[in-house]
Parts: C-alpha cells; structure tokens; sequence
C-alpha cells in the first residue's frame, strides 16, 4: 500500500541520490569531453539550425539537470504505486536519446562521443539510484 508518509520518506532518499548520480555522471562525461577534446574532437553540433559548440561545462549541466528530471518522473511513479517502471523508462529514454547527438554533430566521431555520454548518464542513474521496493 502507497502511503503519503511512506512516498516522502522514499522521496528524500531518491532526490539525495539523483543529485549524485547526476553529479557523478557530468564529471565522467565531463572528463570523456576533455579527451575528445584531446583527441581533437570537433564539438560543433547543429540544433534547430542554429550551429554551436559543445562546450566543457555543457556535458556536466546536460547530465545534473535531466538527473533531477528523472527523480520528478520516479516520484510521481511512486506516488501512483508504479516505481518499478522508471528503470526501464530511464533506460529506454538514455537509448533513444543516442540518435539526437550523433544526428546533431557536424562529425560522426562527435556525435558517436555524445552519444556514449547519453549511455554514461543512463547507466550511472540506474546503477546509482534506489528505487524503493514498496513506497
């Protein structure tokens, strides 16, 4: 049975993770960008055809952000009783996501590096997150 009391206890916990999963996820894709940066990686990406870098700041924020995103849509699954859906939802959507940056990037090497940052943010949420058994 979902409790009020029982998703709030719940809720603290999942926020306080979130936001370290998302933490831990910017620093690693933060630090893959230095090595494609290295490596000599041009970051331009084309969206809403408006060219722009990608910039070392950007993968940081692009994974801390969404991170906290993701705990909104696991509370509400917990509110409605239905939390054991968010690790497939989040891992659907990290895969999905892929296709955006690699279709986005000028170059293919770009896009494919964006795109394994995409799957670094997805695979650090799930590890990292609890999800409660019963709220």
């Amino acid at each position: 049975m979902v409790t009020d009391q029982s998703v709030a206890v719940a809720t603290g916990s999942i926020w306080r993770q979130g936001a370290i999963a998302g933490a831990i996820a910017g620093v690693v894709n933060v630090v893959i960008w230095v090595v494609g940066n290295i490596a000599g990686l041009n970051w331009e990406v084309t969206q809403g055809g408006q060219t722009t870098d990608v910039l070392a700041f950007m993968p940081f924020i692009s994974s801390f952000v969404p991170s906290l995103l993701s705990i909104v849509l696991l509370w509400v699954l917990l509110k409605a009783g239905r939390g054991s859906l968010w690790r497939p939802i989040i891992a659907v959507l990290a895969l999905i996501s892929v296709a955006q940056p690699i279709l986005a990037a000028k170059e293919t090497s770009t896009g494919l590096v964006l795109g394994v940052m995409h799957i670094v943010f997805g695979a650090v949420l799930i590890a990292m997150v609890k999800v409660p058994a019963k709220a």
